[in-house]
């Protein structure tokens, strides 16, 4: 069991300088008790502090989840998108005994066609290099609204991308897709045609940011051309 505690105090005990005062709650309220009034002898037992105001108890065998959430254009910030995600990460987590953890991944404005997620500060980032670290612990989950929301990459690379976080042992759930189920090692070699489902989600993921890519670059070029023969100054993001 670990305890992560911030300045809020202790629901068990009290935060005393760096130090939690502890006694069993039976034996405290026992007359008879040596931890009665007027006998209480407390134990102290070193502890960190954080700067964090929440105080956590972790069981090293509780099956833990996290939540990514991406969306390409900031103007999504205003919508639903990020809200709607977490809320069918949390049902998920209810439904099958896991918690999900307060820690986050969340990728704002970054594409994933262009694999900004992966790349510098991307949260998709952060999270495979905390399982190359071992503080994201095989048996745990990852969870996404579906497969564009990891990644938009060629074929090739997206599913190169999806095997590399499930050979670390980390399972994953797309909320949208594939029944909600539980995706893992040992499912997808039980079940062959999971990895077929993935090649074709990759397949349609990359094919459709492609069309929006080429649709976008064309109106780019037909905005350009009538500049041009207008007389006009063209400016690139109009």
């Amino acid at each position: 069991m670990r305890l992560r505690m911030g300045k809020l105090c202790l629901s068990a005990g009290r935060l005393k300088g760096n130090c939690v005062m502890t006694a069993p709650l039976a034996a405290m309220r026992s007359k008879s008790s040596a931890f009665s009034t007027g006998k209480t002898r407390l134990m102290n037992f070193p502890v960190s502090q954080t700067n964090h105001f929440v105080l956590e108890s972790i069981n090293d065998e509780m099956k833990i989840a996290y939540s990514y959430t991406r969306f390409s254009s900031t103007k999504q910030k205003k919508g639903d998108s990020v809200r709607r995600q977490i809320q069918a990460a949390k049902e998920w987590c209810k439904q099958n005994g896991y918690a999900l953890s307060e820690d986050q991944f969340r990728d704002e404005g970054k594409s994933a066609f262009k694999g900004k997620n992966l790349e510098g500060e991307g949260d998709l980032r952060r999270f495979i290099s905390l399982i190359e670290e071992g503080k994201i612990k095989r048996g745990s989950v990852l969870i996404l609204e579906s497969f564009d929301r990891l990644s938009r990459l060629k074929p090739i690379k997206a599913v190169a991308l999806f095997l590399d976080i499930i050979n670390s042992g980390i399972g994953m759930v797309f909320t949208m897709t594939f029944d909600k189920r539980l995706l893992t090692e040992k499912t997808i070699d039980d079940e062959g045609y999971i990895l077929y489902a993935i090649v074709g989600e990759a397949q349609r993921s990359h094919n459709e940011s492609k069309y929006k890519s080429g649709r976008v670059k064309d109106a780019y070029d037909q905005r350009k051309q009538k500049a041009i023969t207008g007389g006009t100054q063209f400016l690139s993001w109009c």
